[in-house]
């Protein structure tokens, strides 16, 4: 290599060290400005500073660097830290040089608040001793510089010591107060004897207590007590208005201007009958009472309001305001009669004209449309569509005062149909509220619990809600009636019948269908309601998933084989428990809780609803269970069988046993379909229950035991099988508590209570007893409990019955007790919520 070479290639690499060496300098700037913090003490942050900072001068990592402070408010934080708070909160700006040796300075900026000074609030104690016999001390006072009206009192508190002391939170400052004896200020403290005592000071700086004693209490002169006036006006008025309720019989009251030392002012809540400035007095018009009440107020300077309460006597009822109120309570017709009329009026008792309790004439009604509805109130068979407005007029004539008026009824069109398909969902398809018509004929197909259906010609059904005018049976009728949709399910209602001539209807056409393709249908609507008709239903079986629920029986698919799960619409239906002869109908061929029937040939059934409130098509059977034509079942083996009669015995047992004198009863036979079987019994809890349902040994009361039988039976085959069954119920009550707690349970929960029967009334039995404010309503329908006695009642809550809180009765054993006991009787206001707060006790009218 040449020597330029050489000499140009170390003044390159002399450079580049250079470079290098810069470049590595600056970068350790910047990074000790980023790695440069402010220290807090714990717990405080750059927003919330309060005491002195640590501010670092230098860098650890970052040699030669060194660091200097700048504060923009060096009062509040200086150069070096230290924090002075100010009365309020405060942002100062920190600024930090960076510095290295042979290199520009960097800076870094902080922002930092300094939180404002606490400001502590004294607490002052005044405590004060007073003369014997004092029973109210207040202290009243002003504050310098601050609003505290002299009018206002603070009221101090006697303690053991016999002193009076109230502790205040006081801010710093000069004060001035004194005690007073009554809130009013008509006693002030005075010196010993008797003069004026200078109002008291104290200087407030820190928490403290005061420590004074009042000599003397005095009236202020000249002010007297507020209570005077009434006093002196109660005296004077002792015999007319200062009595409650004084009947003012004169034409002017004296109501005075001034009375001791007092100037009066007198306010009256109806001066149209009672003028306050001159004490006129004149009597109302009669309206609807013989009298008004007027409230009298009297006042007067530092003077509590005197009220006074009198009654006027209104003027007598003119013949012409009584006729007026006759023709008022003639033309009154009860709310059912809008906005449509659908029932006859009852015009024959509304003729009598009645004054002073005497009939004085007879008044006259007239129809503007008599062929709508007739003068004597009466509807007619008129076919016509939509509504007409008519007009009934009454009129009547006393002591030469003629008296009209008329009372407009809306009368909507009698709708006429062949059948109740064509009436449900028909072209011309009826509304609720319709009158509609059948003249085809119908007859009575059959009752339910709560009412019937009816068949018309065509064999379609309705039900018609409630039993009063229920048609005779085997007969034709057309009907007339109102149309009503219950769950979008039609029914009639109101009906009116007329027997024609002909056959009665005694066939309802039945559609035959599987259950799933049944539970399938579209759910109705008002728009598309249910047509009732009978179906005959494939491939089900029933199923009990409780037996104590009146919404808990269904016709589900024979495929179901969890009886544990409760069925949905999906695929299957519920039973209503209004079905001719009740749940317990169909529930003896499922007669345990969950547990599934022997599966059906067919079942006939109507549809009756779809019950949106729990989701479910509903169903009732209107047939016989003995007639294989309404309800068929599979071919049973002779164990399922003998096993379905076991379950109907073990559903006769009752679930539990409440009281030590009970016994189970234990059907000794029963039967599946026509077949008898013969029950044996052994208990697996021997020394709870026997095997003949004795019980043995009664669990203590708050103990519930389970008790086990096993029922056997035969088979009805050539080689008799024996089929056994294991069947658990309850035996034991509840410990027993009060009443009032009873009161608290929720529904289904039996609660065991001890009560003196103290009424009986319409199956409501009423306890009591003097460890409880309530009573305790049972409801019950036998006969055996006798008012007078004592009981230990078992009960099961119930649901609220029109607001009444209630129990069903379970089982009760008469006390030993004689003691008569009767509530003491309620004495307070009768309000909506005082009622339910004192239900079952007695009141005191």
């Amino acid at each position: 290599m040449s020597k330029f070479r050489k000499i140009f290639f170390a003044l390159a690499l002399l450079f580049a060290g250079i470079f290098v060496l810069t470049a590595c300098d600056k970068v350790d700037l910047e990074k000790a400005k980023t790695a440069l913090e402010i220290k807090y003490v714990a717990g405080e942050v750059a927003t919330t500073v309060k005491s002195d900072l640590t501010l670092p001068t230098s860098l650890e990592g970052f040699k030669g660097v060194t660091i200097s402070w700048e504060s923009d408010k060096p009062a509040v934080i200086s150069n070096a830290g230290k924090v002075t708070r100010q009365d309020a909160d405060t942002v100062v700006t920190l600024t930090a040089t960076l510095k290295l040796e042979g290199k520009d300075p960097v800076k870094k900026t902080f922002k930092v608040t300094v939180k404002a000074k606490e400001v502590v609030i004294p607490k002052v104690t005044f405590k004060v001793s007073v003369p014997q016999g004092t029973e109210e001390v207040f202290l009243i006072g002003s504050m310098v510089g601050a609003d505290w009206p002299i009018a206002e009192a603070i009221a101090l508190t006697k303690g053991a010591d016999g002193k009076f002391s109230v502790t205040l939170d006081l801010a710093a400052g000069d004060y001035e107060y004194k005690y007073v004896c009554a809130k009013e200020w008509a006693y002030v403290e005075k010196k010993a004897d008797g003069s004026e005592l200078s109002n008291r000071t104290i200087t407030v700086s820190a928490t403290m207590t005061q420590e004074d004693v009042v000599a003397k209490w005095a009236k202020v002169p000249g002010q007297a007590e507020p209570t005077e006036l009434k006093s002196l006006l109660d005296e004077h008025y002792a015999q007319s208005i200062a009595q409650l309720n004084f009947l003012v019989e004169t034409e002017t009251l004296n109501l005075v201007k001034t009375i001791g030392d007092h100037t009066v002012t007198w306010t009256s809540n109806n001066e149209a009958v009672i003028n306050a400035k001159t004490g006129k007095v004149t009597r109302p018009a009669y309206t609807d009472g013989a009298e008004i009440f007027v409230i009298l107020q009297a006042s007067a300077e530092g003077q509590n309001k005197v009220t006074y309460i009198v009654k006027v006597q209104q003027l007598p009822q003119t013949l012409e305001q009584k006729l007026d109120a006759e023709l008022t309570r003639l033309t009154n017709f009860p709310s059912s009669t809008k906005p449509i009329l659908k029932v006859n009026l009852d015009l024959a008792a509304l003729k009598d004209v009645m004054v002073d309790g005497q009939k004085v004439t007879e008044a006259t009604w007239t129809s503007s449309s008599p062929d709508h509805l007739t003068h004597d109130g009466k509807l007619t068979d008129l076919e016509f569509e939509g509504d007409v407005d008519v007009t009934m007029t009454v009129t009547f004539t006393h002591g030469g005062i003629t008296k009209t008026k008329g009372v407009v009824f809306t009368v909507r069109g009698v709708m006429v149909y062949v059948g109740f398909e064509a009436m449900i969902n028909g072209e011309d398809k009826a509304a609720k509220g319709d009158m509609v018509k059948i003249n085809a004929g119908v007859s009575l197909y059959t009752e339910t619990n709560d009412g019937y259906y009816l068949v018309d010609s065509l064999g379609a059904l309705l039900f018609v809600y409630g039993k009063t005018g229920k048609p005779a049976a085997n007969k034709l009728f057309a009907v007339k009636m109102e149309y009503d949709l219950y769950y979008a399910s039609p029914q009639g209602k109101n009906p009116v019948y007329t027997e024609i001539e002909g056959a009665a209807n005694t066939v309802a056409a039945a559609e035959e269908i599987t259950i799933e393709a049944l539970a399938e249908k579209a759910v109705p609507s008002d728009a598309n309601p249910l047509v009732h008709k009978l179906y005959k239903v494939t491939g089900a079986k029933l199923h009990t998933y409780n037996k104590d629920d009146n919404y808990s029986t269904f016709l589900v698919p024979q495929t179901h084989d969890d009886a544990t799960k409760i069925p949905t619409k999906a695929d299957s239906l519920m039973l209503y428990y209004q079905t001719p002869g009740g749940l317990a109908k169909l529930q003896a061929f499922a007669p345990l809780n969950q547990t599934y029937s022997i599966d059906l040939d067919h079942i006939v059934i109507v549809v009756s609803a779809f019950r949106t409130n729990n989701d479910i098509f509903a169903f009732m059977f209107l047939g016989n269970v003995n007639s294989e034509a309404d309800l068929k079942f599979g071919l049973a083996t002779p164990e399922q069988a003998a096993n379905q009669a076991l379950m109907a015995a073990a559903g006769k047992i009752q679930n539990q046993i409440f009281v030590d004198s009970g016994k189970y009863n234990l059907p000794a036979t029963a039967k599946y379909l026509e077949a008898e079987f013969n029950i044996t019994y052994v208990s697996e809890t021997p020394t709870l229950v026997d095997n003949t349902g004795n019980v043995v040994s009664f669990p203590t009361p708050g103990t519930i035991e389970n008790v086990t039988f096993k029922l056997s039976t035969q088979t009805k085959e050539d080689t008799p099988q024996t089929v056994e069954l294991l069947h658990t119920v309850k035996l034991g009550r509840p410990a027993t508590i009060k009443i009032d707690e009873a009161l608290t349970k929720t529904k289904g929960t039996v609660v065991a209570v001890e009560g003196y029967l103290f009424n009986d009334s319409n199956k409501t039995y009423v306890f009591a007893n003097p460890d409880s404010t309530l009573g305790l309503a049972l409801r019950y329908f036998g006969s055996d409990l006798v008012a007078g006695k004592w009981y230990l009642v078992i009960a099961e809550r119930a649901d609220a019955y029109k607001g009444l809180e209630q129990f069903n009765f379970v089982g009760a054993v008469e006390l030993s007790k004689t003691d008569a006991f009767v509530p003491v009787a309620y004495t307070g206001e009768l309000t909506t919520d005082a009622l339910k707060l004192v239900q079952n006790q007695v009141i005191s009218l």
